[in-house]
């Protein structure tokens, strides 16, 4: 069987299963040289895939460096290859998750032939599951590497009037994924996250960052709209088969099975963009969107990057996401404290921070407080980011002990005595 696959300067380039499989290996002379028959078809076809072949293997494996966790890197190389598939054969790119001998194994397959098996480790599992939307207990079956783009449709700007902008803030209006500016604020918005997807586009995790992060991008006026405002469209997916709302909205419905996962997710979308040097500075529920798939599976995605800073930018603290999701805590003093005391309890305005809080408190014996808890989690997670520097492999390490923190959490909220002023301390890491 062959696939076609789609990159730059080479259109639909059609390559074997065997190819694929090469394609995968991190020996780019093995991946890279045709085989007589692939030559004489180039031949006659007057077609050079080996130019093709060494282009491909430089972008599925640009992800991958000396600190590089091997076994997730293949599996994000095969979602890369996933993305350029063309159409009609992305379907055919599947993974198949089993366990054995209690671990859990990653067959990643092409028409549901296996072209290579991964064993994982318990943090590789974990997230693996983040990026399936499904807690770690339930990975099993099988899923596809990028789950939610299969249901991405185009955005009809002709179906919008000007007076549907009916709902959003007081800088952006919002109507079927065409948003509106209202003013300046709104405006800058646009060239913020344009400046941000252009950043994004040079990343070598690029396809994580776009699993967690949802951008808005700038178009020309539509014509039969009012041309004094500047407009954006964002990412719409078929309601058939994806439901989306915000955090704040979709918290109702959410179960306790649910919440640990999305919790899990948080923690796993401030790994990525921690990696990435990106901080949103804003990341309450309202910024935080959940999309339910068919499947049940749930994929959390940041939004409005309105306050957002990436690479060198002078007032970037990496820690910003982290402080404020486990230690409630603004980008600066006086936000922290308004945020905290001078808001009234119950307002829309309070409870719509800290997501990480109002999820754990979502299943917590009443009375009881996860601050101090979740701020524990929070501090023993910068000191570890702080200790383990560049190291991608230590920085991966140190949002897993966070996250196994939590999952501690969630597993004693039940119990009699909450562990709200249990130090959590991880002597693992070196």
């Amino acid at each position: 069987m062959t696939i076609g696959l789609n990159i730059s300067n080479h259109e639909n380039v059609v390559v074997s299963e065997e190819r694929l499989s090469k394609l995968l290996s991190d020996d780019s002379h093995e991946a890279t040289t045709r085989t007589v028959w692939e030559c004489i078809q180039d031949f006659f076809s007057w077609n050079n895939r080996s130019e093709a072949f060494t282009e491909l293997h430089k972008l599925i494996h640009q992800n991958t460096d000396e600190n590089s966790d091997m076994n997730l890197a293949s599996i994000e190389t095969f979602q890369v290859l996933a993305s350029l598939a063309s159409s009609e054969n992305r379907a055919l790119f599947t993974i198949h998750m089993s366990s054995k001998g209690g671990d859990d194994v990653a067959e990643l397959c092409i028409d549901s032939k296996p072209i290579k098996t991964i064993r994982l480790t318990e943090q590789q599992s974990r997230q693996l599951a983040s990026l399936f939307g499904c807690e770690k207990d339930l990975l099993h079956g099988v899923f596809k590497p990028n789950p939610l783009t299969d249901h991405l449709i185009e955005v009809k700007t002709s179906d919008v009037t000007d007076s549907d902008f009916l709902t959003g803030g007081v800088n952006k209006r919002f109507s079927q994924g065409v948003l509106k500016a209202m003013d300046a604020v709104g405006e800058a918005d646009f060239v913020l996250e344009r400046k941000i997807g252009e950043y994004i586009k040079e990343q070598p995790n690029k396809d994580e960052l776009n699993r967690f992060i949802s951008l808005q991008t700038q178009i020309e006026p539509p014509a039969h709209l009012d041309s004094d405002y500047v407009y954006a469209v964002v990412p719409v997916y078929d309601r058939q088969h994806v439901q989306s709302a915000e955090l704040d909205v979709s918290m109702s419905q959410l179960s306790r099975e649910d919440v640990e996962n999305i919790s899990f997710q948080i923690v796993d979308m401030l790994r990525v963009m921690y990696k990435s040097k990106i901080s949103h500075d804003d990341l309450h529920m309202h910024n935080l969107m959940v999309h339910k798939l068919n499947d049940g599976s749930l994929i959390l995605q940041a939004i409005d990057f309105g306050r957002g800073k990436v690479g060198d930018d002078p007032d970037l603290n990496p820690y910003a996401d982290i402080n404020y999701m486990f230690k409630r805590q603004g980008i600066n003093f006086a936000e922290t404290f308004a945020r905290n005391h001078l808001l009234f309890d119950g307002s829309e305005k309070k409870m719509k921070h800290y997501p990480l809080h109002n999820l754990l408190e979502k299943f917590t014996k009443e009375g009881s407080d996860n601050t101090a808890l979740l701020d524990n989690i929070g501090t023993k997670l910068v000191e570890d980011l702080e200790a383990a520097g560049e190291d991608n492999r230590k920085i991966d390490l140190a949002f897993f002990f966070a996250s196994k923190a939590l999952e501690q959490a969630f597993s004693q909220l039940n119990d009699s005595v909450i562990i709200v002023n249990q130090r959590v301390n991880f002597q693992h890491f070196v």
